[in-house]
C-alpha cells in the first residue's frame, strides 16, 4: 500500500498509518536495477532507526562531552592564570571520532552480527538501506555483510521475505 505505514503489528495487520510517512530504500547488489521502497510512520521509523544508532548516539555524546569538558576547562584555566594543555582531550576526541566512524561506515547493522565489513572477502557484496525523513531527504544509511542481515531487516520493517532454505511440505 503506497502512501501508509507497512508496519506489521503483533496481530498480524499493517499499521495503515498515512501521517507523517518515511521512506527506506533498499538496494540489493544482486539486482543493481531495481529498488525496493517501503513507507513507515514516524513512530515505526524511528523505532527500527533507534535501534541501529544507538552506539552512534552514545559516541556522539562522549565526543560532545569531552568539547565542552575541554572548553570548561580552557576558562577555568584562563580565569586562574594558567597554563593548560588540551592535547590529551583532543587525541581523544580524534580517537572516538575515528570509532564513530568504523561504526557508521563499516560495521554490519545488524546488531547480532556487527560483522567488520572492510574485512569482507572482495567478492561479497554489500547491501544497504536508506532511511529517508518525510521530506525525501536521507537521514540514516545502513550497511549488511550479507543477504541474511539485509532481508532480516527487511523482515523487520514489514516485507515479506521468502524463505529458499526451510522445511519443505509433506
Amino acid at each position: 500500500m503506497l502512501g501508509s505505514c507497512n508496519f506489521i503489528l503483533d496481530n498480524d495487520q499493517r499499521c495503515k498509518s498515512t501521517y507523517n510517512i518515511h521512506g527506506i530504500i533498499f538496494l540489493n547488489p544482486e539486482t543493481p536495477g531495481t529498488l525496493e521502497r517501503i513507507d513507515l510512520c514516524k513512530l515505526h521509523h524511528d523505532h527500527l532507526t533507534e535501534e541501529h544508532t544507538q552506539r552512534v548516539r552514545e559516541y556522539q555524546m562522549k565526543i560532545n562531552n569531552l568539547i565542552v569538558e575541554n572548553i570548561k576547562r580552557k576558562k577555568i584555566a584562563r580565569a586562574n592564570d594558567t597554563y593548560y594543555d588540551e592535547s590529551i582531550i583532543k587525541r581523544q576526541i580524534d580517537d572516538t571520532r575515528i570509532i564513530l566512524k568504523q561504526i557508521t561506515i563499516l560495521e554490519c547493522k545488524n546488531y547480532f552480527c556487527n560483522a567488520d565489513l572492510s574485512k569482507i572477502d572482495k567478492y561479497k557484496k554489500v547491501y544497504t538501506a536508506i532511511t529517508l525523513k518525510s521530506s525525501n531527504k536521507k537521514c540514516f544509511v545502513f550497511y549488511f555483510c550479507s543477504n541474511k542481515c539485509f532481508n532480516s531487516f527487511k523482515a523487520r520493517c514489514g516485507l515479506v521475505i521468502p524463505i529458499k532454505l526451510g522445511q519443505l511440505q509433506l
